[in-house]
């Protein structure tokens, strides 16, 4: 038994420009990598508003505040000997550093950091200078998910064409 398909010329002409023209758009990826890159800006300055709900919240100060100079302090511990200023917002009091998270794009590639010198103490933490881990950057399986659809639905524009 046996299974035969012919098709005309004209219809295998459109299908290889069809073809041809989704695997050049599948090469331009800048559209999809600044969606990426959207996205995880939106999940960092979520992640800052929820004070780290993103990542299961952050560890509160040590003394119920930042540590301060006396203008600025609203309470006295005697326990750290230094005033405290319990109005602070934990890693956002003056928002540089939630605002210097930057999202950014090459090819194949999109990404958020910051270069600020102290972002990275805050995310990983630094035992020597006594800093806890807050994270502030997701982790691949927190972002996952919504990286891939955001990929599949530019690969299925992409491809309409042929079906």
């Amino acid at each position: 038994m046996t299974v035969s398909v012919q098709l005309n010329q004209p219809a295998v002409d459109a299908f290889k420009a069809a073809l041809k023209a989704a695997r050049e758009g599948l090469k331009n990826d800048g559209v999809a990598m600044r969606q990426v890159a959207v996205f995880l800006d939106s999940w960092v300055q979520r992640n800052f508003k929820g004070k780290g709900s993103g990542v299961g919240g952050w560890v509160p100060f040590t003394y119920g505040g930042r540590l301060s100079l006396k203008r600025k302090a609203t309470a006295y511990s005697k326990e750290a000997r230094h005033w405290i200023n319990t109005n602070a917002a934990l890693l956002q009091d003056t928002g540089a550093l939630r605002h210097s998270f930057l999202p950014f794009i090459r090819k194949g590639v999109a990404g958020i950091g910051s270069e600020l010198p102290y972002s990275k103490p805050h995310d990983e933490g630094d035992d020597e200078r006594n800093i806890p881990q807050r994270r502030i950057l997701p982790e691949d399986r927190e972002v996952r998910v919504q990286v891939f659809e955001i990929l599949d639905n530019f690969v299925l524009l992409k491809t309409r064409g042929l079906k």
